[in-house]
């Protein structure tokens, strides 16, 4: 889904909460932060993996890695520790 595509489906989800009766629309925007919260992290994960890919095709050390990123070498140290600390879990 695109950034685009993303917003629209918020604006929906949005529109369809302010529409609910005060409590029942606060309780469903509170539901709507958790399913954001959870996606940050799917998203955090997703990068993390694709820098440990960009680091292992390019066979580069993290002083590489950062440069490539365009982050600082302890910012690339951080996200692959992100990568090596799910490696255990299941793809996306």
């Amino acid at each position: 889904m695109t950034h685009d595509g993303a917003r629209a489906a918020f604006d929906v989800e949005a529109a369809r909460i302010r529409s609910l009766p005060p409590a029942e629309a606060f309780e469903a925007a509170g539901e709507l932060v958790g399913r954001h919260s959870e996606l940050r992290g799917l998203s955090a994960r997703l990068r993390s993996e694709q820098a440990r890919r960009v680091q292992e095709s390019g066979d580069m050390g993290v002083t590489e890695l950062a440069r490539h990123l365009g982050v600082t070498k302890q910012r690339a140290h951080q996200i692959l520790k992100r990568a090596g600390e799910t490696a255990g879990d299941q793809p996306l």
